[in-house]
């Protein structure tokens, strides 16, 4: 599924480190030094560089001018690594002790060999892609299985520092003023009674972007595919576990690996809990997501137009 086609591409990066700089962090990291620096995807504020050392080794670095982002982030990686290790992620390999250059902070993690599951998902059989959307079902069920004392936005130490308070997530993307002039006056009346019908309070680990674009795949040498990496925690907050649901089935019509079947009944074989409308509230979950893209000050017409689509097609799934 090309989602390059759905969402405007971001820049590939946002932070710029010159080569000297690069080199005194290459130290830190490996000390055989560093032969060559390639720009990967960035994330929504941060800049992702693959270095490459003379021994051979690889590392992701990234780098961002948030400081407590980037901690939570690493702090939230060494915390599934070490809690959830049938969670496959990305090792932390380093941090910074304080920011590299001027604003900028810094940690390295492993680099995971594979490709996405978006691109993978297009090119094999039904019975590869049930395979590995029931992977993905047991892992985020696993992620799920977390809890927190209350929803809101996770800081360093995998602690909840933003509450969402008595609110649900979507009343207040519903509150924002650009979100309401983008979705027009029929539609917000109509999301606004959706959320009346169901709250959405109930405080689990959530990844906040599982989708096919996220999970990075292997195939081993007996030629299964595998999941090997669920990459950019970025957006990682405590809330309803539907929303990753939500998330990873938006496209069931397009994407040949989400399945509501299969997802759901490896889910529930894991230990996950879905309630007998979960998909119901799963997709009114992913609308949380759908109204975060439209609360963007930059213009994005991909992004908008597919953001309203999906707002549209609840809607009237949902009469």
């Amino acid at each position: 599924m090309d989602f390059d086609a759905k969402y405007d591409r971001r820049p590939a990066s946002r932070v710029a480190l010159d080569r000297e700089i690069l080199e005194t962090v290459g130290r830190s990291i490996d000390s055989s030094g560093l032969v060559a620096v390639s720009e990967l995807g960035g994330g929504f504020s941060s800049t992702n560089l693959r270095l490459d050392f003379a021994s051979g080794e690889r590392c992701v670095l990234r780098l961002a001018r948030e400081p407590q982002r980037l901690a939570t982030e690493a702090d939230l990686l060494g915390f599934v690594a070490r809690e959830l290790p049938d969670v496959p992620v990305p090792a932390v390999l380093w941090r910074a002790p304080g920011p590299v250059a001027g604003d900028v902070a810094a940690y390295a993690m492993t680099f995971v060999d594979g490709e996405l599951l978006c691109i993978v998902e297009d090119r094999i059989g039904e019975r590869e892609n049930r395979d590995l959307c029931e992977q993905a079902a047991r892992i985020a069920a696993r992620i799920h299985g977390v809890r927190f004392e209350t929803t809101g936005f996770l800081g360093p130490g995998v602690k909840v520092i933003q509450s969402f308070g008595d609110r649900p997530f979507l009343e207040i993307c519903l509150a924002d003023t650009a979100v309401r002039t983008r979705l027009g006056a029929e539609r917000l009346q109509r999301l606004a009674t959706l959320v009346e019908q169901f709250p959405e309070a109930q405080p689990n680990l959530c990844h906040a972007d599982f989708n096919q674009k996220n999970l990075l795949v292997q195939r081993d040498t007996r030629g299964r595919h595998h999941i090997a990496a669920v990459l950019d925690w970025e957006f990682a907050c405590s809330a309803n576990g539907l929303m990753d649901i939500g998330n990873f089935l938006r496209f069931s019509d397009e994407s040949p690996v989400a399945s509501e079947t299969w997802f759901a009944d490896a889910y529930r074989a894991a230990g996950g809990t879905l309630a007998p409308d979960w998909r119901t509230r799963s997709l009114i979950m992913d609308l949380s997501a759908q109204l975060s893209f439209l609360m963007s000050e930059d213009e994005l017409s991909r992004t908008f137009a597919t953001a309203l689509g999906v707002v549209d097609r609840t809607l009237a799934r949902l009469g």
